[in-house]
């Protein structure tokens, strides 16, 4: 009679473990480049004036950041590299808050200036899903 059955098992758990980590690597990867994606949108849909607001987006990790940058940025490159260097610290399960403290911000988002349309936060969220892949 013939016998049927795993009798590699050790093999079989080193390779599930080794998909596993290859998995949340992945997924840890895709959740970093979708904040990444949000916060480069953002920044570049902000209307800049004196800048200020464009460089008071703040990432923070499993935390809200509170409180105002209130430094011109001009295109937002100190708010690009301040926030990616964070986002490089998530982990998966944790929280990515991108957050612009200025008063005036969710005026901008709804269309409050003449240099870019309103929206431009949720535009950014959906380019940021749609390119999750």
């Amino acid at each position: 009679m013939a016998r049927s059955g795993v009798t590699n098992m050790g093999a079989v758990v080193k390779s599930l473990a080794a998909a596993k980590r290859k998995a949340y690597a992945n997924a840890e990867r895709i959740n970093r480049k979708v904040a990444s994606d949000v916060l480069q949108g953002v920044v570049e849909g902000t209307p800049e004036d004196t800048s200020v607001t464009v460089g008071d987006w703040q990432v923070g990790i499993n935390t809200v950041p509170t409180g105002l940058v209130n430094t011109p940025d001009p295109g937002g490159a100190a708010a690009l590299r301040n926030g990616n260097a964070a986002i490089l610290t998530a982990k998966l399960g944790g929280t990515v808050n991108i957050v612009n403290n200025q008063p005036h911000i969710d005026g901008l988002n709804a269309g409050n200036a003449v240099t870019k349309p309103a929206g431009f936060v949720e535009r950014a969220v959906d380019a940021a899903k749609a390119g999750a892949k």
